[in-house]
């Protein structure tokens, strides 16, 4: 089950520049101090190169609805500080890798973000000019503008992972280790952001799984996810990219929510709760016993406790 979100922006000027290394040789300008929009480039029915739709990229547009509370990586806070976060929507949504020398652990995030495609025909010119006082081989530059745009774009939530926080080393998909799990920093976070404690760690496995692996981790409550579902809305609605004198804004959202990838869907107006199934059901240690057996006897002896053993405890948070 997902939320899909189509989103139309508006605009002026180029919001998304592309790596000169990225452009193909035949568009390149002999200046090495130019500026390029992103712009889809394709072959046309004879094999040439042709540069065609305007976009601004997945990663830009993620990072402008998932602002976080620090431009900076979370690697670069002691862990107090990252608990506190990792109790948050935001980095719920946005997920974290976080690779230390005493911790390793990550989160997927189930928000998937598509490229804003450029819709109304506008096209990106170059534009030649110089710097004032002494002339240097920097003194020239070019770059690319363009005048009006308007997008179109579709974000998407993955509901079921959303509500799934896995702390599973032996399948590596840790996302917290368990001293921060247990934290006060998290705790407390958590139960300021959700107005609910941290559901227990145990075992689920996922009712779709053919498989029926059992996983060790957190199921996030209605409460949680629908909160989640409500920020992201909010955050998409105000999606504001700006680039010196550039800008692209959205102008309109509608959400939908769908049960299959190519069912009709729900309209959702962002405000009213979700009815969240339930995707995990719990079981039993000796269910995830059984499958720490299975593991070993496929991986070698002790597979699984080498896993174990090779997340390495971080500093502990208060």
């Amino acid at each position: 089950m997902f939320l899909k979100f189509k989103v139309k922006m508006a605009g002026v000027g180029v919001v998304n520049f592309d790596s000169a290394d990225n452009i193909p040789e035949e568009f390149r300008l002999s200046n090495d101090n130019a500026k390029y929009a992103k712009v889809a480039i394709t072959r046309d029915k004879d094999g040439n190169l042709v540069r065609e739709q305007l976009f601004i990229s997945s990663a830009c547009i993620k990072n402008g609805i998932l602002k976080a509370v620090s431009g900076a990586s979370l690697s670069v806070f002691d862990t107090n500080f990252r608990a506190t976060q990792f109790g948050k929507p935001v980095y719920l949504l946005k997920g974290w890798m976080q690779a230390m020398a005493n911790d390793n652990f990550k989160r997927k995030s189930p928000v998937m973000v598509g490229q804003a495609l450029e819709v109304s025909g506008a096209v990106p010119r170059m534009s030649t000019g110089s710097t004032e006082g002494f002339r240097s081989s920097t003194s020239y530059f070019s770059v690319e503008s363009v005048g009006k745009t308007e997008y179109d774009l579709e974000v998407f939530l993955d509901l079921s992972a959303a509500s799934f926080l896995p702390l599973d080393v032996t399948l590596d998909r840790l996302s917290l280790p368990d001293d921060i799990v247990n934290s006060n920093n998290f705790r407390l976070s958590y139960k300021k952001n959700f107005g609910v404690d941290v559901p227990p760690v145990s075992h689920f496995v996922r009712i779709s799984d053919p498989a029926q692996t059992p996983e060790r981790g957190i199921v996030l409550g209605e409460k949680e996810v629908n909160q989640m579902a409500k920020y992201l809305y909010d955050c998409i609605s105000q999606l504001y990219i700006q680039r010196s004198s550039a800008f692209a804004a959205v102008s309109s959202v509608s959400a939908t929510l769908h049960k299959h990838l190519n069912d009709a869907g729900v309209p959702w107006n962002g405000a009213d709760d979700l009815e969240i199934p339930d995707f995990y059901k719990e079981v039993g240690d000796h269910s995830y016993l059984e499958r720490n057996k299975a593991l070993d006897a496929l991986g070698g002896k002790g597979s699984s406790e080498k896993k174990e053993k090779k997340a390495k405890p971080g500093k502990e948070a208060k």
